[in-house]
C-alpha cells in the first residue's frame, strides 16, 4: 500500500512533535507508561509516529515503502499510523490524493477534482486542470449543491438515513434547470441508484451543457466524506467515454481509499 508523496498538512503540529522527541519529556513519559500494565504498544505507537512524523520532514514527500523499511515494520503498521495522524490533520487528504488527480488526467485528458465534506457542506478541496483548449474545472474552496452535484450526491449515497434526513428537513432544492432534481422523493431513489452502480452523475442538473461524474473514496472505517470528480461539456462525456471515465476513477479511487487504510480492514 503506498501512500504516495506524503507531506506534512500542519507544520506547527510537526515541529510540536519533533520537538517532544528531542527532550526528556518522552523518555519520562515512556518510563510512566512502560510500569503500566498494557500501555507499552502505546508507547511504541507514539515513538513511530513521532519517527514518521520526522521522515516526512526530512525528506519533504515519500512513500509507505520507504518508511516501512527506514522503520523496519510492516507496511501495514505504517499505513494504520498514517490513518490515525489524518484524524488529527497532521496530513492533508489532499496531498495523498493529488497524484492520483494527475493520473485520472493524464489519462482521461479531462479537469478533475478532489471534494471533501466539512460542516455539513460539500467543497472543493482540489482540482487538477486538463490540457484541452476548452475545459471546465471546478474551483478550489467552491461550495458543491448537495442534490444537484455529482459530488454532493456521490456523497450523500453512502450516509446514514438518519444524516440525509436531518439534512434535508429544511433545504432548498434550487431548480438550476429542467433537469435538476427538485423533491426529496425522487432524490432519495437516485442515491439508492449511485449506491448500486457505484458512481453519480450531474447531467446538466446544475448548468446547461455541462455533465459531471463522481466516485466514493473509502476511508478506513469504511465512510465516505471525499470523492472524485471529473467536470466536461456534454459532447465529451458521452455514453462511451463515460464508461471509460468511471473505470478509470474507480481505480485510482480504489488506490486513495487504500492509502487512507480502507484495504485493512475492508475486502477491495
Amino acid at each position: 500500500m503506498l501512500f504516495d508523496k506524503i507531506k506534512i498538512y500542519s507544520e506547527d503540529i510537526l515541529k510540536m512533535w519533533c520537538f517532544i522527541s528531542k527532550y526528556t519529556e518522552i523518555v519520562m513519559i515512556e518510563d510512566f507508561l512502560y510500569k503500566r500494565k498494557g500501555q507499552c504498544n502505546m508507547v511504541q505507537s507514539l515513538a513511530r509516529g513521532i519517527e514518521i512524523l520526522s521522515i516526512i520532514q526530512e525528506k519533504g514527500s515519500t512513500t509507505a515503502v520507504e518508511i516501512a523499511t527506514e522503520l523496519d515494520v510492516d507496511k501495514s503498521t505504517v499505513s494504520r499510523l498514517i490513518s490515525t495522524l489524518m484524524q488529527y490533520d497532521m496530513i492533508s487528504i489532499a496531498m495523498i490524493a493529488r497524484p492520483y488527480l494527475y493520473k485520472i488526467c493524464d489519462e482521461t485528458k479531462e479537469s478533475v477534482h478532489l471534494a471533501v465534506m466539512g460542516n455539513k457542506k460539500m467543497y472543493i478541496a482540489d482540482q487538477v486542470r486538463s490540457q484541452r483548449e476548452y475545459n471546465l474545472s471546478a474551483q478550489i474552496g467552491m461550495i458543491e449543491a448537495w442534490h444537484c452535484s455529482s459530488v454532493g450526491k456521490c456523497v450523500l449515497a453512502y450516509k446514514p438515513q438518519s444524516f440525509i434526513e436531518n439534512l434535508f428537513s429544511d433545504y432548498d432544492f434550487e431548480k438550476y434547470t429542467t433537469h435538476t432534481i427538485d423533491n426529496f422523493q425522487e432524490l432519495e431513489m437516485e442515491l439508492k441508484k449511485i449506491k448500486e452502480q457505484g458512481y453519480a452523475i450531474d447531467d446538466e442538473e446544475r448548468t446547461l451543457g455541462v455533465r459531471c461524474m463522481a466516485v466514493p473514496i473509502f476511508n478506513y472505517g469504511g465512510n465516505v466524506s471525499y470523492c472524485i470528480g471529473i467536470s466536461a461539456p456534454k459532447e465529451q462525456i458521452t455514453e462511451k467515454t463515460k464508461k471509460q471515465y468511471i473505470s478509470c476513477m474507480k481505480k485510482y479511487a480504489r488506490q486513495i481509499s487504500n492509502e487512507l487504510g480502507y484495504g485493512l480492514y475492508h475486502k477491495v
